[in-house]
Parts: C-alpha cells; structure tokens; sequence
C-alpha cells in the first residue's frame, strides 16, 4: 500500500503534538536530499564496499565493529533499526580505521588490492580519497557558493573552505559539521554522510575527542597525527551515545532539525531485549517439555534427577510435587 506524504500542516510523525513544519521536516528533507545527493560514483562505492564487508571471512570482525560503533551487543535482528545513512557512516569508519586481523590491515587496503582493478578511473580515485580521509569536527561559519563552505576546525584551530553542496544549502552558519574531510580533484570535500548538529555541541565534543586522544597518545607516545585520527574516528559517533551528551540530547532528534543516533541506539536496545525474552521463553518451554517426558525425581541433597520416582521409595519419603518447569538456577 502506498504511503501518504506528510503534509506541512500535518501532525508530525514523530508524536511531539507539533505540526510537521514546525517538528521533523527540515530533518526530513536533510536525510532526503542526502540520499538524493549520493549518486554516480559515490553510490558505486558506497554499495561495492558495502558487499565487500559481508563477506564471511569479516563476519566477527564487523559483529565487533558494530559493538564499538554502537556502544553495546546487539541481537542481529536488531539492524532493522539502522538507517541507511547510519549504514554508510558504519562503513566508512569500518574500512577507513578499524585495524583488522593480526597484522592490523585496513579493510579498504585489502578492498583497493582485492578490488581495485575492476574500477573505472573516476571510481578508483574517490576510493583512493576515501582511503586518505580523516574524521574531523567542523563549525559552519559562511557560505561561499552553491558548493562551498568556509568552515573552522577548532580541534586544529585551523579554518577551511570545503566542498559540500549538500551541506552548503541545507546546513547553517553555526552548525557543527561531524564528517570526513577528503581530497579529490585538488578539493578538500566533505563527505556526504557529515553529521549536522547544533552549536551547543562544540565544546563539549571538543573536550571529549581529545581526551580520547590524550589517552591514546598517552598508551603509544610514538604514534603518528594520522594514527591517532584512526584510532579515534569512532570517537564523534560514541560521544553523541554517551552520558557526556545526555545533557544536549534535547536539542536534537525527534522534534528538532537535527539527527540523533541514540534514537537508533535505544531501539537497537528494545529489538535486543526482544529478542532475548522471545528466546528465553522458548528456552523455559523446551526445559518444560523435557521434564514431562523423562519426569523428575529429586535426591536428599536436592538435586533434580531424570527419571520417575523409584518404586521402593517409601511414600513418606516420596518428593513432594514440584513445579513442571526447570528453572535454571533454582532446579539446574
């Protein structure tokens, strides 16, 4: 059946009471010229890299990637709740920082060796920009064209002019821009997955990212500026996860222009316990079943026994009725 357009006037979706135009729309349209802003070569790469990662061989690696991404372990059937430009952002700090295997391999290394002459030339560059980007966080100061954005980086106190004509026409002055710089035809671009956020959080993300760097710094002294981006590049996801931001969540998400990962998170959570309580349940009922069959009988030391109760026990002696459920626990 297909699926009526909101209107402006209409109540948003989200429950806030709010008229759409007044709630989620400007969101809406963000997510939507995002998406329709991912195309070409991008949407090439995007789905190639996708494919490469399921591979079997990367399966554990990407379950772990996702405990870290996300913040916790997750039911698998709990990827239904993840957009597709949480997707992307996963992938791209998936193939980009997470060390593989032993010998610490970067996926989209092994994607380039494995891959790479299958590509057109225009598809092997961005790959090859992508493979050279950084995670960095960026305050929106002007606009200078249709494609251009000046921006400031106050973790390098160093200001930028970026490529971006999503967030040129769709981002604020003010903003906070959470995304991947690269360089590609002699332009530092952003990268179209950038998260948009409010001003408010600048400081507080600052503060966070670098002492997450501090930290790391601290365990290897030796390491280079761009081995501390990688290692630190699922760091802006996990801020806006963590109770450092709990104070801030108000000002993005539901009801706002902004999007806000925990949302996705917390319903990661939900599908998990789902699933968890669905499979405990079946477990409980199994156990029951079991018992039905084979009965129980239990010692002096109170330990349930398969099998009925002797018939030359005497019947003074005989186990009082127990429950038929074998609750792990009490009878296991």
């Amino acid at each position: 059946m297909a699926t009526t357009a909101v209107r402006r006037n209409d109540p948003c979706p989200c429950g806030s009471g709010l008229k759409y135009k007044n709630c989620c729309m400007r969101k809406d349209r963000l997510e939507a010229a995002r998406n329709a802003s991912i195309h070409g070569e991008e949407a090439a790469m995007y789905g190639t890299l996708a494919q490469y990662v399921l591979q079997p061989r990367f399966s554990q690696a990407l379950s772990e990637a996702i405990s870290i991404f996300w913040g916790g372990h997750f039911a698998q059937e709990a990827s239904s709740a993840i957009d597709s430009e949480s997707v992307r952002r996963l992938i791209e700090w998936f193939v980009t920082d997470y060390a593989f295997g032993s010998d610490h391999d970067r996926l989209i290394d092994l994607f380039i060796r494995d891959e790479g002459s299958r590509f057109v030339d225009s598809l092997r560059e961005l790959v090859g920009a992508l493979a050279e980007s950084r995670m960095g966080l960026y305050r929106y100061v002007s606009r200078g064209d249709d494609e251009h954005l000046r921006v400031f980086e106050p973790l390098s106190d160093t200001s930028l002019t970026l490529r971006s004509r999503l967030l040129a026409q769709n981002a604020r002055p003010g903003d906070i821009l959470a995304g991947r710089v690269y360089e590609l035809a002699g332009e530092l671009r952003l990268a179209p997955t950038t998260l948009v956020l409010p001003t408010e959080f600048e400081g507080p993300m600052v503060t966070y990212v670098e002492n997450a760097q501090r930290l790391y710094l601290d365990a290897h002294p030796s390491a280079s500026p761009q081995q501390v981006s990688r290692a630190s590049g699922h760091v802006y996801h996990a801020f806006l996860l963590s109770e450092r931001a709990a104070s801030l969540r108000a000002l993005i998400g539901s009801g706002t222009r902004f999007f806000d990962p925990a949302e996705t998170r917390d319903r990661m959570r939900e599908i998990t316990r789902e699933v968890q309580n669905r499979q405990a349940g079946q477990q409980v009922a199994t156990m029951a079943d079991f018992g039905a069959e084979v009965g129980t009988r239990r010692s002096a030391g109170g330990v349930v026994l398969p099998g009925a109760v002797p018939a030359d026990v005497p019947a003074d002696e005989a186990p009082k009725p127990r429950p038929t459920i074998l609750i792990p626990g009490r009878d296991l």
